[in-house]
């Protein structure tokens, strides 16, 4: 196998799938280790904190950290928070997506008349939110997607993901 300085480990797919680990997962992060080899673990997922990703890794016995977990809401946040201090945004997404833009000290609005606009998983999107994004966007603001899949797992069954509001 080819060694390199440092690794950005993909978690949804390569690491694990759903609530299935993948064959060789945790032996690849224990020679990670062994060899102290740095590296972190980075996803387009933008529902949950870096607490519960490494939460859920430790169920599969991976001893990961918090500070080593990079989400897209994160980097998004972070991002929009360089860029703006103090922005509003318009967000649709999950406690991993409000989490990172409040502690990045932004401002989320529930009107179009923000900043930013930021998608990501809203498992609870309904036609009003969709309203209130898709104006935020034609009134020039704007858009960061967190998330681009056409679909996601959970559990047995395959649902439709957010790429299809890449239309606004």
């Amino acid at each position: 196998m080819k060694q390199y300085k440092a690794y950005l480990i993909d978690l949804d797919g390569t690491m694990y799938m759903g609530t299935d680990e993948i064959d060789g997962a945790k032996q690849f992060i224990d020679y990670l280790n062994v060899k102290g080899i740095p590296h972190l673990y980075v996803t387009n997922n933008s529902t949950k904190t870096p607490e519960q990703v490494t939460e859920k890794l430790r169920k599969m016995h991976i001893d990961a950290k918090p500070e080593e977990v990079v989400t897209s809401a994160l980097a998004t946040a972070d991002y929009i928070s360089e860029q703006s201090p103090g922005a509003s945004v318009y967000m649709l997404g999950g406690s991993g997506l409000n989490t990172a833009l409040t502690e990045a000290g932004l401002v989320i609005k529930n009107d179009e008349h923000v900043d930013y606009v930021v998608i990501g998983l809203d498992e609870q999107v309904t036609y009003e939110k969709l309203a209130i994004a898709t104006l935020g966007v034609r009134n020039g603001q704007h858009l960061f997607l967190q998330i681009q899949m056409c679909q996601f797992q959970k559990s047995e069954d395959f649902y439709q993901g957010m790429v299809l509001l890449q239309v606004l």
